[in-house]
């Protein structure tokens, strides 16, 4: 089974605050057994104060941007990186850079 199978039926994908450590970082596992062609457009981030460890919170979305990177992604072209400075863990954070989120999976013809 391909944990990552969902990936081939989507163009693109907005990663929003992912939790990278659930389940000893199992999803970085999964990016680099992911063998399909495809590379659907990605966007990934993560606000810079999340959680009780925000330092952990990004290394962990460093980690995951890495492994997608190593995989055939490449930043600004398949995959869109960030790290939001001072945002948190919530719906108003979220909100704010959503705009941006579709503006680039969704880029007009």
């Amino acid at each position: 089974m391909d944990p990552l199978a969902d990936l081939r039926v989507f163009a693109a994908a907005a990663v929003l605050s992912p939790s990278v450590w659930w389940d000893r970082r199992s999803i970085l596992e999964m990016v680099r057994h992911y063998k399909a062609p495809e590379r659907p457009r990605l966007w990934l981030d993560s606000g810079t104060q999340e959680g009780e460890t925000p330092e952990a919170v990004i290394e962990d979305l460093r980690l995951l941007r890495d492994a997608l990177l190593q995989k055939g992604w490449q930043e600004g072209t398949t995959l869109h990186y960030l790290e939001a400075p001072g945002a948190g863990h919530n719906e108003r954070a979220w909100g704010t850079r959503f705009g941006a989120v579709l503006e680039w999976l969704f880029p007009a013809p």
